[in-house]
């Protein structure tokens, strides 16, 4: 039997409305890390959330340095925020899991509006966004 690992994850504005999180910084020339305390996360059992209904959802609080969901038939959503110092308009969120099966990801907006995007092994290469 195959398990799928689906995560998904929510790039918090700076500007959200949820319980304060530890910002990463990204900065020219450094690489940051999303860990330990920057992390809030939510496991949906039944995989059946849609981001509407996590946006109002109730998160945890990560206690741990590294986020460790060992194997589980649940979706986990894990929410962050980044706080973009460098010249760029976008930074890059790298995963070093490779055998993910599917990342989907929400940027959301000061606004309230989002961006919605996938990564990980099942997703074709043309579909990619980097």
């Amino acid at each position: 039997m195959r398990y799928h690992a689906l995560f998904c994850l929510l790039l918090w504005a700076t500007v959200a409305k949820a319980t304060p999180l530890d910002t990463v910084i990204a900065r020219p020339g450094t690489a940051s890390f999303i860990q330990g305390k920057a992390i809030q996360l939510l496991e949906d059992k039944n995989g059946s959330l849609s981001f509407q209904e996590v946006q109002s959802a109730s998160f945890q609080e990560n206690q741990r340095q590294v986020a460790n969901l060992n194997v589980s038939r649940s979706t986990f959503w894990l929410r962050f925020s980044v706080k973009n110092l460098t010249p760029f308009d976008s930074v890059l969120l790298r995963i070093p899991y490779p055998t993910l099966d599917s990342v989907p990801c929400f940027y959301l907006r000061g606004d309230g509006t989002y961006t919605a995007s996938a990564i990980g092994q099942i997703i074709p290469f043309y579909r990619r966004r980097f």
